[in-house]
């Protein structure tokens, strides 16, 4: 039989934990004998703690404003010192130090702080902002009235970890920073877009025609009796648009690939992407110079990208890092040669191309530091981009690497339906496609004819960790869904 409202929930005390608990939720009752609510519906109005310790930063010590404000926040320590009270409250990453006395407060709420209050609890406190002898800047709480009684003991600091977040948060609240960092950069890049035009707009996230190269998740649509995947990409309905009339859209969104999970890897990740048209790979490239650095320039970024990105060929890059010189012209068994002497795989089936990109991610990828466009790339890179205009067999496309990660990549967009279909048609002949067929509708989009175009995907978690540092994408994410430990619910 479940218990009534406000009815004590017995624990067995047979731990230091669960004493622990039964303690809190005996004050959890003391608070409603007192006629305090410890959950109540609403607090009023209050103002930022972050604020405060801003406007009054430059205090002297000792010294009262005879300034009264209302603060709310979770008390991360308590301390009691004969009849006074001291406290630590935390707003986000900010805090202020709490003064509870009698005289201030009145004995009866003194005495129901001393009673009631827990680290963990969030509280309401209104008082007059000092600084003590010390300088510290405090609120000498007049009164209060809890927000939310908390049950449970605030965690423990720990080593990163992602399965719970904001157990994480409350342990160490700098562990939000990944929360602000992302909302800041997401700011910078929709600003940087809306100045050059740009329309933001959405793309299915379902989409009965999975149209990338990497294993898609699957669902099933129980109204129309169909299949459907999340998408890997918003490429093929960006284009689309395009092809409609909207001359410069982007959009920032969930994608999704069914292939397992690494540092350098994840099942869902951020994508921006963008197209415009009457550009090409080189006015792309300038563009995304300009936002990441701008982004780069964001309070708390660790990385300086003030510096001119460097800009080389791809087969110089491999060249210069292999000691051997490689061009669009070697042959696969050259390739295939330097594959074994470094030890990586190579598939009977593999063109020059394949072998070529893979010494690229292997062995350039990791030593490149300084924000590098590698421009001019194999078919295999990138097969919806338009071949090299300098006739070298090559696309006119660029991967921007930046401290070892490929955070974006672009292209001038191949507009050419019929060359399009040829490439789709051979990808999925040699088995580089795990979707069942081209995208039907989009070719035939494409054959009412699609202007000159460039477009661009820049990867919102690489991008985080190239500016701020971090070896696992997972830490980039606020809500990573994590490998199910033993014992929980498993899927169908």
């Amino acid at each position: 039989m479940a218990p009534a409202p406000h009815e004590a929930v017995e624990a067995l005390p047979s731990s230091p934990a669960s004493a622990a608990l039964a303690a809190r939720r005996a004050k959890l009752e003391r608070l409603r004998s007192l006629g305090i609510e410890p959950y109540p519906g609403s607090t009023g109005c209050v103002e930022s703690v972050e604020r405060i310790v801003r406007r009054f930063s430059a205090l002297p010590a000792d010294r009262r404003t005879g300034v009264r404000f209302t603060l709310a926040g979770r008390i991360r320590s308590l301390r009691h010192f004969g009849g006074l009270c001291f406290a630590t409250l935390h707003e986000g990453v900010h805090e202020i130090q709490l003064l509870i006395s009698p005289a201030q407060a009145g004995a009866g709420a003194y005495t129901a702080w001393r009673e009631c209050v827990d680290p963990g609890d969030y509280v309401v406190c209104r008082g007059e902002v000092l600084t003590t002898r010390r300088g510290e800047l405090s609120l000498a709480v007049s009164s209060w009235q809890p927000a939310a009684k908390s049950l449970r003991p605030l965690p423990q600091p720990q080593e990163p970890s992602t399965r719970h977040r904001y157990a994480e948060m409350l342990a160490r609240p700098q562990a939000a920073e990944v929360v602000c960092r992302r909302s800041a950069l997401l700011r910078v890049v929709r600003s940087a877009l809306a100045e050059a035009d740009f329309t933001e707009v959405d793309t299915p996230l379902l989409q009965p025609h999975y149209g990338g190269g990497s294993r898609p998740f699957t669902t099933w649509s129980n109204a129309w009796n169909a299949g459907l995947h999340l998408r890997n990409s918003a490429e093929l309905y960006l284009k689309r648009l395009v092809i409609g009339g909207v001359g410069r859209v982007f959009e920032i969104g969930r994608c999704f690939r069914n292939e397992g999970s690494g540092t350098g890897y994840f099942p869902e990740f951020t994508l921006l992407e963008a197209l415009a048209t009457h550009g090409d790979h080189l006015g792309m490239a300038d563009l995304v110079e300009g936002v990441v650095r701008r982004a780069g320039s964001a309070p708390g970024a660790r990385r300086n990208l003030d510096a001119p990105f460097r800009r080389v060929g791809f087969h110089e890059l491999l060249s210069q890092e292999l000691a051997t010189a490689v061009d669009g012209d070697t042959g696969r068994g050259g390739l295939a040669e330097l594959a074994a002497r470094h030890r990586l795989r190579v598939d009977e089936d593999d063109t020059a191309g394949e072998i070529a990109i893979r010494l690229f991610r292997r062995i350039v990828l990791p030593r490149v530091t300084r924000p590098t466009f590698v421009l001019d790339l194999p078919l295999e890179a990138a097969v919806f981009a338009r071949p090299s205009r300098s006739g070298t067999g090559l696309v006119e496309a660029w991967q921007l690497v930046i401290h070892g990660l490929d955070v974006a990549q672009g292209c001038s967009e191949l507009t050419d339906p019929d060359e399009q279909r040829r490439r789709l048609t051979w990808q999925q002949e040699r088995g580089r496609r795990l979707d069942a067929r081209p995208d039907e509708e989009f070719l035939t989009a494409l054959e009412y004819g699609m202007p000159p175009l460039g477009g661009f995907g820049v990867g919102i978690e690489r991008l985080l960790m190239a500016l701020y540092g971090g070896t696992r994408l997972r830490d980039q994410h606020t809500h990573p869904i994590v490998r199910p430990q033993r014992g929980d619910e498993k899927g169908a």
